[in-house]
């Protein structure tokens, strides 16, 4: 045996289903999704330039990094005893300085 309110439910239930309003609820969440997807893939490429940009207008050179498989990358520290190309050189008696 149910109770008024249960019956009720289903009967709610069953006539959002036929409302298609289901299908209209899941077409705009998944068009939210495309949209926030897209904006991540956008930031993914355009934010290390962006980075790379402000590096280079403040006076700094970003340095080129090594991944894992032995590639330069951008994240590997720069090389001992090598400067940054267009950078500031050390002096030659840079470690009797100290």
């Amino acid at each position: 045996m149910s109770n008024n309110f249960t019956k009720l439910g289903l009967y709610e239930q069953e006539r959002f289903r036929e409302s298609g309003a289901e299908e209209a609820i899941r077409d705009r969440i998944e068009g939210t999704l495309g949209t926030l997807q897209m904006i991540g893939a956008v930031l993914e490429v355009y934010l290390p330039k962006l980075a790379d940009t402000v590096v280079g207008l403040t006076g700094g050179n970003p340095a080129p990094l090594i991944d894992q498989a032995g590639k330069k990358s951008r994240l590997s520290p720069p090389k001992k005893g090598g400067d940054a190309p267009g950078g500031p050189s050390a002096p030659e008696d840079y470690n009797n300085l100290r």
